[in-house]
């Protein structure tokens, strides 16, 4: 008895591929090294054929959608992902939390409630920021009197300062106080030294002008004269001695 040996249209994958052939309408061909197959239509080349099924052909089966087809309507927007116990793929909305954010960023987002629009409604608040125009306001609203000022300063300066501040005059004393100096009085600066006084005090150039003016000290035998070595400064009198006789001392002008 004769058999026929009926051999498939046969070659690599790559040469599959590099050759891209068109198969004849149920015509078989076959990857050696795969041992997948494809059967052609007679119009579509190598490359656009699916691969049959079974153990050489790929996937045995496929993993359906728990979401069939007719239930697409109204899914537009949302994401595909496989379902947590691995049977199947299903479709949900992506939700991410502030918490998520600022997990993911490392950092506090701004919180819109945390925000005042009036600095004495919220003044006692550590969690609250004032905005620029409610700082403004309070501002412009708090000092806007003399009396104002002087309320503001006595908190201010509560426990340093001794006294009420009841008038302009009083709470700037009382600032002068706290803060330990007396201000300089513009009436008892000096531009001269003419007046000798322990209350006036006199500008740098009023001092440098009266030093400038008066004499060098006086140096005996260097800017005055000494007789027989004896200087003419001091007390008392000047002994000339040598017998009676007295030199005289010629003087030379040149002009």
């Amino acid at each position: 008895m004769s058999y026929i040996t009926i051999k498939l249209r046969r070659g690599t994958a790559a040469q599959w591929t590099a050759q891209n052939p068109v198969l004849a309408e149920g015509e078989i061909g076959l990857e050696t090294d795969t041992r997948k197959f494809k059967a052609g239509d007679g119009t579509t080349a190598w490359t656009g054929l699916q691969y049959y099924g079974g153990s050489g052909g790929g996937a045995s089966t496929f993993i359906t959608l728990s979401d069939v087809p007719q239930s697409y309507t109204g899914q537009g927007g949302k994401l595909v992902r496989v379902k947590a116990d691995a049977s199947g793929l299903e479709f949900f909305t992506l939700t991410i939390s502030s918490g998520d954010v600022t997990t993911a960023l490392g950092f506090t987002p701004e919180n819109v409630a945390n925000k005042s629009t009036s600095v004495t409604t919220d003044q006692a608040s550590n969690t609250k920021y004032p905005s620029v125009k409610s700082v403004y306001d309070w501002a412009v609203a708090s000092f806007t009197t003399t009396a104002a000022v002087a309320s503001q300063i006595t908190t201010a300066l509560s426990g340093y300062a001794t006294q009420a501040f009841v008038t302009s005059q009083g709470y700037i004393t009382n600032v002068i106080t706290a803060l330990g100096y007396t201000p300089e009085n513009q009436a008892n600066k000096k531009t001269t030294l003419a007046d000798n006084s322990d209350t006036f005090y006199p500008s740098q150039k009023a001092v440098k002008t009266a030093v400038d003016a008066k004499q060098d000290t006086l140096v005996s035998g260097t800017n005055i004269k000494t007789i027989n070595g004896n200087s003419l400064l001091g007390s008392g009198d000047l002994t000339v001695g040598g017998g009676g006789a007295v030199d005289i001392l010629e003087i030379q002008v040149f002009s």
